[in-house]
Protein backbone atom coordinates (compact mmCIF):
# COMPACT_ATOMS: atom_id res chain seq x y z
CA UNK A 1 0.00 0.00 0.00
CA UNK A 2 1.01 3.45 -1.03
CA UNK A 3 2.23 4.84 2.35
CA UNK A 4 0.30 8.37 3.53
CA UNK A 5 3.64 9.65 4.96
CA UNK A 6 4.72 10.96 1.93
CA UNK A 7 2.42 13.39 2.16
CA UNK A 8 5.11 14.45 4.80
CA UNK A 9 6.63 15.36 2.34
CA UNK A 10 5.90 19.30 1.83
CA UNK A 11 8.09 20.41 -1.04
CA UNK A 12 7.83 17.20 -3.04
CA UNK A 13 7.90 18.02 -6.75
CA UNK A 14 7.84 14.82 -8.98
CA UNK A 15 6.08 11.71 -8.01
CA UNK A 16 6.56 8.72 -9.86
CA UNK A 17 4.89 4.92 -8.60
CA UNK A 18 4.60 3.88 -11.62
CA UNK A 19 4.30 -0.11 -12.54
CA UNK A 20 5.20 -1.21 -9.06
CA UNK A 21 3.96 -5.10 -8.82
CA UNK A 22 0.61 -4.73 -6.57
CA UNK A 23 0.91 -1.09 -5.26
CA UNK A 24 -2.63 -0.10 -4.21
CA UNK A 25 -4.01 2.84 -2.00
CA UNK A 26 -7.52 3.00 -0.30
CA UNK A 27 -6.76 7.29 -0.37
CA UNK A 28 -5.12 9.84 -1.49
CA UNK A 29 -6.08 12.83 0.78
CA UNK A 30 -2.86 12.99 1.65
CA UNK A 31 -1.67 14.91 -1.87
CA UNK A 32 -3.40 17.87 -0.27
CA UNK A 33 0.13 18.33 1.61
CA UNK A 34 2.04 18.24 -1.76
CA UNK A 35 1.19 21.81 -2.96
CA UNK A 36 4.30 21.88 -4.81
CA UNK A 37 3.88 18.48 -6.58
CA UNK A 38 3.93 18.89 -10.78
CA UNK A 39 3.87 15.63 -11.51
CA UNK A 40 2.39 12.18 -10.61
CA UNK A 41 2.61 9.15 -12.31
CA UNK A 42 0.49 6.10 -10.56
CA UNK A 43 0.31 4.48 -13.84
CA UNK A 44 -0.85 0.67 -12.81
CA UNK A 45 -1.41 1.67 -8.96
CA UNK A 46 -4.94 -0.41 -8.42
CA UNK A 47 -7.25 3.01 -7.45
CA UNK A 48 -10.19 0.69 -6.90
CA UNK A 49 -11.44 1.78 -3.41
CA UNK A 50 -10.11 5.81 -3.49
CA UNK A 51 -12.80 7.64 -3.55
CA UNK A 52 -11.13 10.78 -3.05
CA UNK A 53 -8.94 10.78 -6.24
CA UNK A 54 -10.44 13.70 -7.86
CA UNK A 55 -10.68 16.04 -4.83
CA UNK A 56 -6.95 14.93 -4.02
CA UNK A 57 -5.71 15.95 -7.64
CA UNK A 58 -7.90 19.13 -7.51
CA UNK A 59 -5.94 20.10 -4.51
CA UNK A 60 -2.57 20.40 -6.66
CA UNK A 61 -2.28 23.75 -8.24
CA UNK A 62 1.12 23.34 -9.49
CA UNK A 63 0.47 20.20 -11.33
CA UNK A 64 1.48 20.02 -14.99
CA UNK A 65 1.79 15.77 -15.51
CA UNK A 66 -1.14 13.45 -14.34
CA UNK A 67 -0.64 9.86 -14.99
CA UNK A 68 -3.58 7.63 -13.85
CA UNK A 69 -3.85 5.33 -16.58
CA UNK A 70 -4.93 1.23 -15.47
CA UNK A 71 -5.80 2.65 -11.93
CA UNK A 72 -8.88 0.84 -11.99
CA UNK A 73 -10.88 3.84 -12.01
CA UNK A 74 -14.38 2.61 -12.51
CA UNK A 75 -16.48 6.14 -11.81
CA UNK A 76 -15.95 9.34 -12.05
CA UNK A 77 -16.65 10.53 -7.59
CA UNK A 78 -18.32 13.78 -7.99
CA UNK A 79 -19.38 16.14 -11.26
CA UNK A 80 -19.50 19.03 -8.71
CA UNK A 81 -15.88 18.87 -8.66
CA UNK A 82 -14.54 21.82 -10.92
CA UNK A 83 -10.99 21.70 -12.52
CA UNK A 84 -10.25 25.24 -12.39
CA UNK A 85 -7.74 24.45 -10.36
CA UNK A 86 -5.50 23.08 -12.21
CA UNK A 87 -4.64 25.64 -14.39
CA UNK A 88 -1.11 24.40 -15.09
CA UNK A 89 -1.95 21.03 -16.83
CA UNK A 90 -0.48 20.11 -19.95
CA UNK A 91 -0.35 16.50 -19.62
CA UNK A 92 -3.49 14.02 -18.75
CA UNK A 93 -3.69 10.27 -18.80
CA UNK A 94 -6.37 8.66 -17.68
CA UNK A 95 -6.75 5.67 -20.31
CA UNK A 96 -7.46 2.09 -19.53
CA UNK A 97 -9.64 2.52 -16.89
CA UNK A 98 -13.79 2.68 -16.88
CA UNK A 99 -14.75 5.98 -16.47
CA UNK A 100 -17.34 6.36 -18.47
CA UNK A 101 -19.27 9.73 -19.87
CA UNK A 102 -19.29 11.22 -16.68
CA UNK A 103 -15.53 12.32 -16.90
CA UNK A 104 -15.80 14.48 -19.44
CA UNK A 105 -17.51 17.45 -17.31
CA UNK A 106 -14.05 17.72 -15.92
CA UNK A 107 -12.31 17.42 -18.60
CA UNK A 108 -13.65 19.79 -20.92
CA UNK A 109 -12.66 22.39 -18.13
CA UNK A 110 -8.84 21.68 -17.88
CA UNK A 111 -6.05 24.08 -18.87
CA UNK A 112 -5.84 26.01 -21.90
CA UNK A 113 -2.20 24.90 -21.75
CA UNK A 114 -3.36 21.22 -22.37
CA UNK A 115 -1.31 19.46 -25.06
CA UNK A 116 -1.93 15.81 -24.77
CA UNK A 117 -4.97 14.44 -23.57
CA UNK A 118 -5.21 10.33 -23.11
CA UNK A 119 -8.83 8.70 -22.38
CA UNK A 120 -8.57 5.20 -24.69
CA UNK A 121 -10.25 2.64 -23.48
CA UNK A 122 -12.96 4.21 -21.52
CA UNK A 123 -16.00 2.95 -22.00
CA UNK A 124 -17.35 6.55 -23.74
CA UNK A 125 -20.46 6.51 -25.65
CA UNK A 126 -22.39 8.36 -27.94
CA UNK A 127 -21.21 11.32 -30.56
CA UNK A 128 -17.89 12.90 -29.65
CA UNK A 129 -19.04 15.61 -27.13
CA UNK A 130 -18.45 19.11 -28.25
CA UNK A 131 -16.95 20.24 -25.25
CA UNK A 132 -13.82 18.96 -26.48
CA UNK A 133 -13.64 21.69 -28.50
CA UNK A 134 -12.77 23.65 -25.54
CA UNK A 135 -9.30 22.32 -25.13
CA UNK A 136 -7.46 23.99 -28.44
CA UNK A 137 -3.99 23.64 -27.74
CA UNK A 138 -4.04 19.99 -28.19
CA UNK A 139 -1.23 17.92 -30.11
CA UNK A 140 -1.81 14.74 -28.89
CA UNK A 141 -5.30 13.23 -28.43
CA UNK A 142 -6.14 9.72 -28.48
CA UNK A 143 -9.84 8.86 -27.92
CA UNK A 144 -9.18 4.99 -29.23
CA UNK A 145 -11.33 1.68 -28.44
CA UNK A 146 -14.20 3.59 -26.96
CA UNK A 147 -18.09 3.42 -28.52
CA UNK A 148 -17.89 6.83 -30.18
CA UNK A 149 -20.52 6.65 -32.58
CA UNK A 150 -22.16 8.76 -35.34
CA UNK A 151 -19.89 10.75 -37.78
CA UNK A 152 -16.99 12.94 -36.63
CA UNK A 153 -18.36 16.33 -36.18
CA UNK A 154 -17.64 19.24 -38.48
CA UNK A 155 -16.03 21.26 -35.49
CA UNK A 156 -13.60 18.59 -34.64
CA UNK A 157 -11.29 19.59 -37.35
CA UNK A 158 -11.53 23.15 -37.25
CA UNK A 159 -10.88 23.42 -33.48
CA UNK A 160 -7.93 20.80 -33.52
CA UNK A 161 -5.64 22.93 -35.38
CA UNK A 162 -2.19 22.01 -33.50
CA UNK A 163 -2.80 18.34 -33.44
CA UNK A 164 -0.04 16.14 -34.40
CA UNK A 165 -1.62 12.95 -33.13
CA UNK A 166 -5.23 11.80 -33.34
CA UNK A 167 -6.31 8.54 -32.49
CA UNK A 168 -10.17 6.94 -32.92
CA UNK A 169 -8.99 3.99 -33.62
CA UNK A 170 -11.72 1.44 -32.86
CA UNK A 171 -14.94 3.16 -32.24
CA UNK A 172 -18.42 2.66 -33.78
CA UNK A 173 -17.96 5.84 -36.21
CA UNK A 174 -19.67 6.54 -39.44
CA UNK A 175 -19.81 7.93 -42.59
CA UNK A 176 -17.46 9.73 -44.98
CA UNK A 177 -14.22 12.06 -44.27
CA UNK A 178 -15.25 15.49 -43.63
CA UNK A 179 -13.87 17.89 -46.10
CA UNK A 180 -12.80 20.16 -43.18
CA UNK A 181 -10.25 17.50 -42.42
CA UNK A 182 -7.65 19.31 -44.08
CA UNK A 183 -7.54 21.95 -41.46
CA UNK A 184 -5.49 19.63 -39.44
CA UNK A 185 -2.53 21.21 -41.00
CA UNK A 186 -0.39 20.08 -37.92
CA UNK A 187 -1.39 16.32 -38.30
CA UNK A 188 1.66 13.83 -38.90
CA UNK A 189 -0.19 10.56 -37.16
CA UNK A 190 -3.94 9.78 -38.02
CA UNK A 191 -5.31 6.94 -37.01
CA UNK A 192 -9.17 6.18 -37.93
CA UNK A 193 -9.15 2.71 -38.41
CA UNK A 194 -11.60 0.14 -36.82
CA UNK A 195 -14.59 2.32 -37.60
CA UNK A 196 -17.08 2.05 -40.22
CA UNK A 197 -16.26 5.58 -42.32
CA UNK A 198 -17.21 5.58 -45.78
CA UNK A 199 -15.80 7.59 -49.23
CA UNK A 200 -12.02 8.70 -50.35
CA UNK A 201 -8.80 8.97 -48.17
CA UNK A 202 -7.54 12.06 -47.52
CA UNK A 203 -4.31 12.78 -49.24
CA UNK A 204 -2.09 15.21 -46.72
CA UNK A 205 -1.13 12.95 -43.47
CA UNK A 206 2.42 11.87 -42.44
CA UNK A 207 1.20 8.42 -41.81
CA UNK A 208 -2.13 6.52 -42.19
CA UNK A 209 -3.76 3.91 -40.54
CA UNK A 210 -7.50 3.42 -41.98
CA UNK A 211 -7.73 -0.67 -42.03
CA UNK A 212 -10.76 -2.13 -41.56
CA UNK A 213 -13.41 0.69 -42.51
CA UNK A 214 -15.83 0.81 -46.10
CA UNK A 215 -13.39 2.99 -48.12
CA UNK A 216 -13.53 2.77 -52.13
CA UNK A 217 -12.31 3.96 -55.76
CA UNK A 218 -8.89 4.32 -55.72
CA UNK A 219 -5.76 5.64 -54.51
CA UNK A 220 -4.90 8.96 -55.34
CA UNK A 221 -1.76 9.53 -57.63
CA UNK A 222 -0.81 12.62 -55.71
CA UNK A 223 -0.52 10.10 -52.71
CA UNK A 224 3.47 11.02 -53.73
CA UNK A 225 2.77 13.94 -52.02
CA UNK A 226 2.94 12.67 -48.57
CA UNK A 227 6.29 14.52 -47.91
CA UNK A 228 6.80 13.38 -44.61
CA UNK A 229 6.98 9.60 -46.14
CA UNK A 230 9.71 10.82 -48.74
CA UNK A 231 12.27 11.79 -46.83
CA UNK A 232 14.87 9.06 -45.23
CA UNK A 233 16.20 11.85 -42.87
CA UNK A 234 14.86 10.02 -40.03
CA UNK A 235 16.39 12.43 -37.46
CA UNK A 236 13.72 15.45 -38.82
CA UNK A 237 11.14 12.83 -36.83
CA UNK A 238 12.23 12.25 -33.66
CA UNK A 239 10.58 12.91 -30.17
CA UNK A 240 8.16 15.88 -30.43
CA UNK A 241 9.13 17.97 -27.83
CA UNK A 242 6.57 20.76 -26.84
CA UNK A 243 7.72 24.32 -25.50
CA UNK A 244 6.41 22.44 -22.09
CA UNK A 245 9.50 20.87 -22.13
CA UNK A 246 7.22 17.32 -22.41
CA UNK A 247 8.35 15.12 -24.71
CA UNK A 248 5.74 12.50 -26.08
CA UNK A 249 7.34 8.95 -26.22
CA UNK A 250 5.54 5.64 -26.32
CA UNK A 251 7.89 3.38 -24.62
CA UNK A 252 7.50 -0.47 -25.75
CA UNK A 253 4.77 0.40 -28.29
CA UNK A 254 3.89 -3.09 -30.62
CA UNK A 255 3.14 -2.04 -34.10
CA UNK A 256 1.46 -5.13 -35.61
CA UNK A 257 2.24 -5.69 -39.30
CA UNK A 258 0.84 -9.08 -40.41
CA UNK A 259 2.29 -12.01 -38.94
CA UNK A 260 5.06 -10.03 -36.90
CA UNK A 261 4.49 -8.20 -34.00
CA UNK A 262 7.32 -5.83 -33.79
CA UNK A 263 8.38 -3.79 -30.36
CA UNK A 264 10.01 -0.32 -30.31
CA UNK A 265 11.37 0.89 -27.10
CA UNK A 266 11.27 3.98 -27.70
CA UNK A 267 8.76 6.32 -29.78
CA UNK A 268 6.59 5.20 -33.24
CA UNK A 269 7.38 8.53 -34.32
CA UNK A 270 9.83 6.27 -36.31
CA UNK A 271 7.37 4.00 -37.94
CA UNK A 272 6.18 5.04 -41.20
CA UNK A 273 3.25 3.18 -42.74
CA UNK A 274 0.15 2.74 -44.64
CA UNK A 275 -2.62 0.27 -43.60
CA UNK A 276 -5.04 0.43 -46.09
CA UNK A 277 -6.31 -2.94 -45.74
CA UNK A 278 -9.55 -4.70 -45.66
CA UNK A 279 -11.80 -1.84 -47.03
CA UNK A 280 -13.09 -1.68 -51.16
CA UNK A 281 -10.11 0.13 -52.83
CA UNK A 282 -10.10 -0.75 -56.36
CA UNK A 283 -7.98 0.07 -60.03
CA UNK A 284 -4.31 -0.21 -60.11
CA UNK A 285 -2.11 0.27 -57.60
CA UNK A 286 -0.06 4.17 -58.44
CA UNK A 287 3.55 4.40 -59.42
CA UNK A 288 3.63 7.55 -57.44
CA UNK A 289 3.92 4.92 -54.53
CA UNK A 290 7.18 4.21 -55.33
CA UNK A 291 7.99 8.12 -54.24
CA UNK A 292 7.48 7.64 -50.59
CA UNK A 293 10.90 6.40 -50.36
CA UNK A 294 11.02 6.20 -46.41
CA UNK A 295 8.27 3.79 -45.85
CA UNK A 296 8.45 1.07 -44.07
CA UNK A 297 5.38 -0.83 -43.87
CA UNK A 298 2.71 -1.65 -46.41
CA UNK A 299 -0.46 -3.46 -46.11
CA UNK A 300 -2.70 -3.12 -48.60
CA UNK A 301 -4.12 -6.52 -48.70
CA UNK A 302 -8.00 -7.32 -48.83
CA UNK A 303 -9.29 -5.12 -51.41
CA UNK A 304 -9.67 -5.32 -55.07
CA UNK A 305 -6.72 -4.06 -56.56
CA UNK A 306 -6.06 -5.03 -60.06
CA UNK A 307 -3.33 -4.51 -62.29
CA UNK A 308 0.77 -4.79 -62.41
CA UNK A 309 2.86 -4.64 -59.23
CA UNK A 310 4.70 -1.30 -59.97
CA UNK A 311 8.10 -1.73 -61.20
CA UNK A 312 10.10 0.32 -59.32
CA UNK A 313 9.38 -0.90 -56.17
CA UNK A 314 13.11 -1.69 -55.41
CA UNK A 315 13.54 1.97 -55.06
CA UNK A 316 11.78 2.09 -51.98
CA UNK A 317 14.58 0.50 -49.84
CA UNK A 318 13.40 1.56 -46.28
CA UNK A 319 10.62 -1.20 -46.93
CA UNK A 320 10.52 -4.05 -44.25
CA UNK A 321 6.51 -5.15 -44.54
CA UNK A 322 4.54 -5.79 -47.52
CA UNK A 323 1.51 -7.41 -47.67
CA UNK A 324 -0.99 -7.15 -50.86
CA UNK A 325 -2.62 -10.67 -50.11
CA UNK A 326 -6.19 -11.14 -51.04
CA UNK A 327 -6.42 -8.71 -54.23
CA UNK A 328 -6.13 -9.51 -57.99
CA UNK A 329 -2.59 -8.06 -59.23
CA UNK A 330 -1.55 -10.04 -62.29
CA UNK A 331 1.75 -10.04 -64.16
CA UNK A 332 5.41 -10.77 -62.79
CA UNK A 333 6.22 -9.85 -59.75
CA UNK A 334 9.50 -7.05 -60.71
CA UNK A 335 12.98 -7.76 -60.46
CA UNK A 336 13.82 -5.24 -58.67
CA UNK A 337 11.85 -6.38 -55.81
CA UNK A 338 15.33 -7.85 -55.09
CA UNK A 339 16.87 -4.87 -54.24
CA UNK A 340 14.64 -4.67 -50.74
CA UNK A 341 17.09 -5.72 -48.15
CA UNK A 342 15.48 -4.67 -45.56
CA UNK A 343 12.50 -7.19 -45.83
CA UNK A 344 11.26 -9.26 -43.44
CA UNK A 345 7.93 -9.61 -43.86
CA UNK A 346 6.07 -10.36 -47.39
CA UNK A 347 2.49 -11.87 -48.32
CA UNK A 348 1.79 -11.94 -51.92
CA UNK A 349 -0.41 -14.98 -51.54
CA UNK A 350 -4.10 -15.26 -53.32
CA UNK A 351 -3.59 -12.57 -56.38
CA UNK A 352 -3.17 -13.55 -60.07
CA UNK A 353 0.56 -13.37 -60.27
CA UNK A 354 2.73 -14.96 -62.74
CA UNK A 355 6.13 -16.24 -64.10
CA UNK A 356 9.34 -16.45 -62.29
CA UNK A 357 9.75 -15.56 -58.61
CA UNK A 358 12.83 -13.29 -58.69
CA UNK A 359 16.04 -15.09 -57.43
CA UNK A 360 17.22 -13.06 -54.67
CA UNK A 361 18.43 -14.47 -51.26
CA UNK A 362 15.77 -11.79 -49.76
CA UNK A 363 12.72 -13.19 -51.69
CA UNK A 364 13.75 -17.01 -51.59
CA UNK A 365 14.14 -16.75 -47.55
CA UNK A 366 10.52 -16.27 -47.15
CA UNK A 367 8.02 -19.34 -46.58
CA UNK A 368 6.01 -20.63 -49.78
CA UNK A 369 2.72 -19.67 -48.12
CA UNK A 370 3.55 -15.98 -48.82
CA UNK A 371 3.36 -16.84 -52.27
CA UNK A 372 -0.05 -19.49 -52.61
CA UNK A 373 -2.86 -19.02 -54.25
CA UNK A 374 -1.31 -17.67 -57.72
CA UNK A 375 -1.45 -20.81 -59.84
CA UNK A 376 1.25 -19.48 -62.69
CA UNK A 377 3.74 -18.40 -60.36
CA UNK A 378 6.77 -20.61 -59.93
CA UNK A 379 10.13 -20.57 -58.85
CA UNK A 380 11.96 -20.88 -54.88
CA UNK A 381 10.53 -20.77 -52.73
CA UNK A 382 7.44 -22.47 -54.43
CA UNK A 383 8.06 -26.28 -55.47
CA UNK A 384 6.63 -25.78 -59.03
CA UNK A 385 9.73 -24.76 -60.91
Amino acid sequence: MIPHQIGNLSNLQYLDLNWNFGNYAETLSWLSSLSSLNHIDLTGVNLDKVSDWLLAINSLPSLKVLKLAICQLHYFPSLSVSSDNLSSLTTVDLSRNQLGTSVMPWVFGLSDHLVFLDLSLNNFQGPIPRGLGNLTSLRYLDLSANYFNSTIPEWFFSRFRGLEFLSLWSNLLQGPFSSSVGNLTSIQTLDLSFNNLEGEIPTSFGRLYLASNKLSEGIPRCISNLSAMVTTNYSVYNDITYSTNFRISIEKTSLVMKGRNVEYSSNLNLVRSIDISENNFSGGIPAEVTKLLALQSLNWSHNHFTGRFPENIGAMRSLESIDFSYNKLYGEIPQSTSSLTFLNHLNLSYNNLSGKIPLSTQLQSFDASCFLGNDNLCGSPLSKN
